[in-house]
C-alpha cells in the first residue's frame, strides 16, 4: 500500500488514543482501559492503512468500488450484511493486510477488548502486556 502523509484523521484519532493508552499505562490503575484503548488505536491505524482503497463493491459481483473511508465502506456493507464496524474491519484487516503478526494482534485486541469492556473490566497484567506489544506490533506496520 502507498505511504501516506499521515495527518488523515482516523491517523489523528489513532494518536490520540495510543497516547491515552500509554498514559493510562502509567497511572496503572485503569488496564481496562489500557486494552480498551490499545483496540481503537490499532482500529484507526489500521483504518488510515486501508483508506482510501478500492474494494469489491457488495451488490455488483466483480465489481470494484472506491472507497474514500471506511465509514462509506461500512455503510455500503452494512446495507448488504447487516453487519458492525467491528466485524467489517476484522474481515478487511484478514483479507488486505498481509502481515500475520498484525492480523492476529488486531484480534487479540479486538477479543480483550470486548471482554474488558462487557464481561470483566479485572484485566491481567498479562492481557496489559499483550494489548501493549499488540499495538506496537500493528503502529510499526502501519506508520
Amino acid at each position: 500500500m502507498p505511504q501516506k502523509n499521515n495527518s488523515s484523521p482516523p491517523f489523528s484519532h489513532a494518536l490520540h488514543n495510543y497516547n491515552a493508552c500509554n498514559a493510562l499505562r502509567e497511572i496503572g490503575e485503569y488496564d481496562d482501559w489500557v486494552v480498551t484503548t490499545a483496540f481503537y488505536s490499532g482500529m484507526k491505524f489500521l483504518e488510515d492503512k486501508l483508506f482510501p482503497g478500492d474494494y469489491m463493491h457488495p451488490i455488483k459481483t466483480g465489481e470494484n468500488k472506491e472507497y474514500k473511508t471506511f465509514t462509506s465502506y461500512v455503510r455500503d456493507m452494512g446495507r448488504i450484511l447487516g453487519t458492525n464496524k467491528h466485524k467489517v474491519m476484522s474481515g478487511l484487516v484478514s483479507k488486505h493486510i498481509d502481515n500475520n503478526e498484525v492480523v492476529n494482534s488486531y484480534e487479540d485486541l479486538k477479543q480483550s477488548c470486548h471482554t474488558a469492556r462487557y464481561i470483566n473490566y479485572q484485566v491481567g497484567s498479562d492481557r496489559v502486556q499483550m494489548a501493549i506489544d499488540a499495538i506496537e506490533s500493528i503502529k510499526n506496520y502501519c506508520v
